[in-house]
């Protein structure tokens, strides 16, 4: 009675250990390929990394040179218009006869 129960165990235990062997090879197998797509995965990622933060510098530096370019236009408008409105200030303050009004806009020029 007691005898079937353990010889069937040793042939349960047995034949799990060979699927386990089985199972281990094929898992050894299937693992040699692995580092290697890990590390092809792990360059891929880099470079794409890489590659992504070089454009979005790009990017960015195109843009913070046209924002530059940009303000520089305006400014140079804004300075020129400004001098316009002077300049048509002047000409309607400067009487005919300038006395004193002349050279004190002479002198601060």
């Amino acid at each position: 009675m007691f005898l079937v129960p353990g010889f069937s165990l040793k042939i349960f235990l047995i034949q799990n250990a060979k699927q386990r062997a089985i199972h281990n090879s094929q898992f050894q197998r299937r693992m040699k390929y692995l580092p290697t797509t890990l590390v092809l995965l792990r360059w891929f990622f880099i470079i794409q990394m890489f590659l992504a933060s070089t454009f979005i510098g790009v990017m960015v530096l195109g843009l913070m040179i046209m924002m530059v370019v940009v303000i520089q236009i305006q400014i140079v408008v804004s300075v020129m218009d400004l001098a316009r409105m002077l300049m048509v200030n002047i000409r309607v303050l400067q009487p005919k006869k300038s006395t004193l009004i002349g050279p004190t806009l002479t002198l601060v020029a």
